[in-house]
């Protein structure tokens, strides 16, 4: 099953309804039964891991006393279901492990040509009508994420320039809430003006569709796309924003996830794992 679920192909995978009754063993409470001989070892990985965490909830105290069964089976499938779409980009698009320089997976069009720093990389489009950009920092970052928003929207709305020639001129810019895998997060939305290297008004107008995502260890993270201000290259522009944000995924982001870049049985394993933990399933 677990090779079904990964396969590229729509039709060669299994259907929700064969998915669902893997589940349903898993959540089923404990029956009553003639011992049986142990089975030999192999079989399907997907199917055994199930098994083996499903063991584990109806041993627990909570399963049995009737508490928090539901919420845990429902934590589990949903952690199984990330585990094995994960990696799913849609159809012309490519997901990208960043972990060394963003320690984030994206997803990102085929066709973009990729330019890495330090701590970011971004991706461009043959014509160099739109990029994308991820980037980490945990330098100067405030307190909380819509603190971290705001501060940005204010130095885009004083040029987004320290020096003496300032690179965005008429800017609009305005800080909304957001969510990240879960957790609070930010968008930051720019309407602006570009400049030359002299700091004068050169080209049309621009748009910076951004997410901002502050950690608790005061990492920063920053998704943003950039894209003309108007017309069918604004629309294309969101777009690429709201599917890179779909599939954007901090790694780490929850305490004893499954590293990406593990095989899919181990990523899986390790996800059911942090699952139990994260509801503290005695």
């Amino acid at each position: 099953m677990l090779g079904q679920l990964l396969n590229k192909g729509p039709a060669l995978r299994p259907y929700a309804a064969e998915l669902r009754q893997v589940l349903a063993d898993v959540a089923r409470p404990p029956q009553p039964s003639p011992r049986r001989p142990p089975a030999p070892e192999g079989g399907n990985t997907l199917v055994r891991v199930l098994r083996a965490f499903g063991a584990r909830l109806r041993t627990s105290r909570r399963w049995q006393s009737g508490a928090g069964g539901a919420a845990v089976a429902l934590a589990a499938a949903l952690t199984l279901f990330f585990v094995l779409t994960a990696d799913q980009a849609p159809e012309g698009w490519s997901t990208r492990n960043e972990d060394k320089r963003v320690r984030a997976t994206l997803a990102v069009p085929d066709d973009c040509e990729r330019s890495a720093g330090e701590q970011a990389v971004t991706f461009t489009d043959p014509g160099d009508v739109l990029s994308l950009e991820a980037n980490r920092s945990s330098k100067d970052v405030k307190g909380n994420v819509l603190a971290e928003a705001n501060s940005w929207k204010s130095f885009y709305e004083r040029g987004a320039s320290d020096s003496v020639y300032i690179e965005m001129l008429e800017v609009k810019s305005r800080v909304t809430e957001a969510k990240q895998q879960g957790r609070e997060a930010a968008e930051v939305l720019t309407t602006y003006q570009p400049t030359n290297e002299t700091g004068t008004a050169e080209g049309p107008r621009k748009f910076r569709h951004e997410l901002v995502y502050v950690s608790g260890d005061g990492v920063r993270r920053r998704l943003q796309v950039e894209m003309p201000a108007k017309g069918e290259a604004r629309r294309d522009g969101e777009r690429v924003y709201e599917e890179a944000k779909k599939f954007f995924k901090i790694h780490d982001l929850w305490p004893g996830a499954a590293r990406p870049g593990a095989p899919p049985a181990i990523r899986c394993q390790q996800s059911l794992v942090a699952a139990s933990n994260h509801w503290r399933i005695p």
